[in-house]
């Protein structure tokens, strides 16, 4: 369904799709869905047995209304599925990329795609910052949470940099993020950039450490991923660096959901990426991913909550509206040796050894010198396994701080019904 040749041949229509009608949105998005559900009925064990259960077929799927006769599938029920039942037959599973995502749920997650498919993301990326009035040629410093692993030589990496060059988006750095505040702050100087891109915590971060006449960095324009952007952070963001800040919504599984309206406030959709339902009662995202054939998702409980704005936008998209999008804020943890850390590098540390038996997971500072992780097990792990999550933990918060692993049969909400898998309940200064 996804290939090299067809993500490159896609590109003029998507480029195009922000200055169409509503009507062609709506006619791309059908024919996708047709197309989805029938390779994924075919080809992918859940899908034919979900179907088959519910008893409809391809054929009983055909306009954008007949997508509630599926039934949803969440997180936990692919975390319980063998990787196999998921992934399309006729596909290699070593070709796959395998991402282990652990993020805003702490349910952990593998998602597997196609080479060719890893095009899609940065292709409506650029989008969004052609949108916004860049040009061809932007020098971008994305903060990063890990190390970049240098490019390949592989036909996929050709075909990333025929795209690079079709859209201009050539020069690109990416910055570690968990890195220390200064190492930070240093190599963004470096890269000159005229966008950033990160996470709201490290931009806010970045921001208060350049404060007081130390930031030389002018970016045009500042791209938030991922994190809740809350107005306290977007005011201080933008009086720093002396630009905008414009928002975008986005998960691995679904790639971009949804970002800033140029002129601020509501967001676009991105229809032409992925179908969002948003459920009546409850307010959470329900999406269905149009380009990944490896690994498809129909009707996904992503676990955020969203609302939806007007049915158009005043800017004249023909994109649908989301007015507002109950992210989860990731607090840097202030530990009692001073230092501040970014709790994915915690998450990092432990994550290869306790993906294997973790269902679900949710890190708490309670004081500067203690750390707990809260674990819902899958199986109930050895005195061994407990003790090297501790031991890796203990690691990466140093000599001063106890980090902690407690198992637990359930981690409750917070008091608004959102879920956080990271939180300091020590002010930060």
């Amino acid at each position: 369904m996804t290939s090299s040749a067809r993500v490159l041949a896609d590109i003029p229509r998507l480029l195009r799709n922000p200055r169409g009608s509503r009507e062609q949105i709506i006619a791309f998005q059908e024919r996708r869905l047709r197309e989805l559900v029938t390779h994924a009925y075919d080809n992918v064990p859940y899908y034919r047995r979900l179907f088959d259960d519910a008893g409809i077929e391809p054929r009983d799927i055909q306009r954008l209304s007949d997508l509630e006769k599926i039934p949803i599938t969440t997180k936990a029920t692919l975390q319980s599925l063998g990787g196999s039942d998921m992934i399309s037959h006729g596909v290699s599973r070593s070709s796959l990329i395998m991402r282990q995502t652990n993020g805003s749920t702490g349910i952990p997650l593998s998602v597997y795609r196609q080479r060719a498919e890893q095009l899609v993301p940065p292709l409506f990326l650029w989008r969004v910052m052609r949108d916004l009035g860049l040009s061809r040629g932007a020098r971008i410093t994305a903060l990063v949470k890990g190390t970049y692993r240098g490019r390949s030589r592989s036909m996929v990496s050709r075909a990333r940099r025929q795209l690079q060059r079709l859209t201009g988006f050539r020069q690109w750095t990416r910055v570690d993020s968990t890195l220390p505040i200064d190492q930070v702050a240093t190599l963004l100087r470096e890269s000159r950039p005229d966008v950033i891109s990160g996470y709201p915590g490290v931009l806010s971060r970045l921001a208060r450490h350049l404060a007081d006449g130390k930031n030389e960095v002018r970016p045009r324009l500042i791209v938030s991923t991922s994190e809740l952007l809350t107005p306290a952070i977007r005011q201080r963001v933008e009086s720093v660096f002396q630009t905008r800040v414009r928002d975008t919504y986005s998960c691995y599984e679904l790639g971009l959901i949804a970002s800033e309206c140029p002129l601020g406030g509501t967001y676009h959709v991105c229809d032409d990426n992925a179908i969002v339902e948003i459920e009546p009662h409850s307010g959470e995202l329900i999406g269905t991913s149009l380009h990944f054939a490896a690994m498809p998702l129909i009707r996904y409980r992503l676990g955020d909550i969203v609302t939806r704005g007007p049915d158009r936008c005043r800017c004249g998209s023909p994109f649908t509206t989301l007015s507002s999008i109950t992210g989860r804020t990731i607090d840097y943890f202030p530990l009692a040796d001073g230092r501040l850390l970014h709790p994915h590098t915690i998450a990092a540390a432990v994550w290869s050894g306790g993906f294997a038996w973790m269902h679900q997971y949710q890190v708490i500072q309670e004081r500067r010198d203690r750390v707990v992780m809260h674990v819902i097990p899958r199986r109930a792990p050895s005195r061994e396994e407990v003790s090297k999550i501790e031991r890796a933990g203990s690691d990466v918060v140093g000599p001063r701080v106890q980090f902690a692993v407690q198992l637990v049969e359930e981690i409750p909400d917070d008091p608004s019904g959102k879920f956080c898998a990271y939180r300091s309940l020590v002010e930060c200064d």
